[in-house]
Parts: structure tokens; sequence; C-alpha cells
């Protein structure tokens, strides 16, 4: 499978130049049977380089004038020339049109609400559920929600806000939108810029390295006026679509896994964004035990308290003081049901 390519060293003259164009690779996808052509293309992206993004051509792609470089005004806006990103199957058939943000914030813009990329509130966390309950039917969406938030959450739980809320990157922490490019080149700032232009690339991993992927900031819109990729609770930021777009050029590659119940295969937003290898463990009748032994041995394991050690009955009164949330973790021995995603 191709998820498996990534184990592999690639040899150096199938390696792609930094700086070169995207090739496309015809052949066989996972999850076909034997003898079955596909005609989908699989791109490999080139490879990452600091230098090659230095040197990117942001105005339109490169095909305005010098007067109009960085407005985004007077000629065509970038659009991907890899074409519209290929949806999840469960969220087609919603799809009504592509807009760009200038397009659908109008009456943002009218309040001098502009788009961006990142806004400075969501250095202290974001909501990537609430807004988003109306593409959560789709497993490949509810995946990339899942993975982001649980990457936000393991990353920076030891750091404070004042250190998450700093321009630059704190080492240690992570954040989603420092894969998108362009973004400021001062020496205090490092934060990901809206192109009016719109062209954007993330930094990806992909068959063993970091690649560059190409995206524009058109953004697919169902009859009902609401994107059918993840936002926040502020519409203007554009982070999360943008980010998804380019996961999901990876993931069209494993929509055709073979399972007709599963809209993808060995597919792993949390590698996209890490190089980490993932181990995928289904939760089968067969290895629900097993799995449960293992997540004791992993997971801290919440005890009431002893009644030997109650307190008296009679006790001085409290003085009144801040209420502090103690976290208590509660753990239910998961039900089999056989599908990924499924069980407690």
């Amino acid at each position: 499978k191709l998820a498996l390519m990534s184990l592999k060293q690639p040899k150096k003259k199938d390696l792609i130049r930094p700086g070169s164009k995207p090739y496309e690779l015809g052949g066989n996808v996972s999850g076909l049977g034997k003898g079955q052509k596909s005609d989908h293309k699989i791109l490999i992206w080139p490879e990452w380089s600091d230098s090659d993004i230095a040197a990117e051509k942001w105005d339109n792609g490169g095909k305005g004038k010098d007067k109009d470089k960085g407005k985004g005004s007077g000629s065509a806006p970038f659009e991907d020339p890899e074409g519209k990103i290929e949806l999840p199957s469960s969220l087609k058939c919603s799809m009504h049109n592509w807009k760009r943000p200038i397009d659908y914030l109008q009456s943002a813009i009218q309040e001098k609400v502009w788009p961006t990329v990142v806004d400075p509130e969501s250095a202290n966390g974001f909501d990537l559920v609430s807004p988003n309950e109306h593409i959560m039917d789709s497993e490949v969406m509810r995946w990339i929600i899942c993975q982001l938030s649980t990457l936000w959450k393991i990353q920076n739980a030891s750091f404070s806000e004042t250190e998450m809320s700093q321009p630059l990157n704190v080492p240690g922490t992570w954040r989603p939108w420092e894969f998108i490019y362009p973004r400021e080149k001062s020496k205090t700032s490092h934060m990901p810029i809206y192109n009016p232009g719109g062209k954007y690339c993330i930094k990806l991993f992909w068959l063993g390295t970091w690649r560059k992927v190409t995206v524009d900031d058109y953004l697919p819109f169902d009859e009902r006026g609401r994107m059918l990729l993840p936002a926040t609770s502020r519409p203007h930021e554009l982070w999360p679509a943008l980010l998804t777009k380019a996961i999901l050029k990876v993931a069209s590659l494993d929509y055709q896994c073979g399972d007709p119940g599963m809209e993808f295969g060995d597919f792993s937003p949390i590698q996209c964004l890490t190089g980490w290898l993932p181990e995928h463990i289904p939760i089968t009748s067969g290895s629900s035990d097993r799995i449960w032994e293992f997540l004791k041995t992993a997971l801290p394991n919440w005890k009431p308290p002893s009644p030997n050690n109650e307190a008296p009955t009679e006790v001085a009164p409290a003085q009144p003081g801040p209420i502090i949330p103690q976290p208590m973790i509660a753990m239910d021995k998961p039900t089999p049901k056989g599908k990924r995603g499924e069980g407690k």
C-alpha cells in the first residue's frame, strides 16, 4: 500500500529536486484488485526547501505585474494547476460552489474585519468541533479534526498562555498554522500572512520527507453557504481550511482503500504534520481485551478515596476561595463494534 512506501528509503534517482514541479505517477492504487487499473494520477510533490520558499513568487502565482505585487488586484487570482481538491465521498453530494475569502466575507470586510490566516486569539486555543458539526458525518473530516486537536493538546500541555501567544515559535511548542506560507519576514514574528493573490504553500511530510504542497484559496460550500472544510469559531480565519486542503491532497490518494464501509485506508494526518509513524489498532471483538490491558498501562486510572481517609463529620467551616477544577479520568471498558472510531 502507499502508506507503507514511506518506510522505504527512496533511491537517489527517484528523488525530486527541491523547487521542481510535481510530476504525475500512474498505476494501481491501494484497494484495487489484481489487473485493475486506476485513472487516478498520483502526484509526487517536490521536496521542501527553505531557499525555494524564500524565492517563491506570491503575487497571483507570478502572473501579476510588479506594481501589483502582493495586492492581488488587477489580474486573475492564483488557481491551483492541479485542479480542485477531491472531497471525501460523504461530502461530494453537498458540494455546491467554490468561493474565495473575499467573496464569502463581504459583510465582515464591510465592518473592517479582514481575512487572515491566523487570528492572534487562536494562540491560546481554538475550537474545531462546534463550528463544524455539519461536516462531522465525514470520516475523513472527523479524523483530521480529531488529530489536529489532539496534537495541539498533547504537544502544548506544558506551556503557558504567555508562551503560546508569542509571535515567534517557542521551542517545543506545536502550532498547526506554522506549516503555512507565506510568512512575515520580520525578526519579531514568523506568523503566516494572508495573501490576496490566493497562493499558499503547505509543508507536509509524505513518502519519507517534507514536501511542498501548493494550494489556492478557493473553498467549497454547500447550498446553505456552509464551508465544507474545517473552520474555527472565527470565520475570517483561514488556517484550518488551507491546511486541510493540502492534507486532503494526500488523503485522496487513499480514498479507494478497498473497504466500502470506510472513506480511507492508512492515511494519517499526524504523520503528515509530524513525520511520526502512528500505529493504528482496530477495535474488534477478538482484540478488545488486549487493547484494554494496553490502555490501562498507558493511561492514568482514577480511584475513589478510601473510606478510612474521610474527613471527620465535625469540621470548621472553610473560608470561601477560588474553585480549582481537578482532573478526573473515568475509564470504561470499550464495547467492540468492529469499526474504527466506534467503541468507547
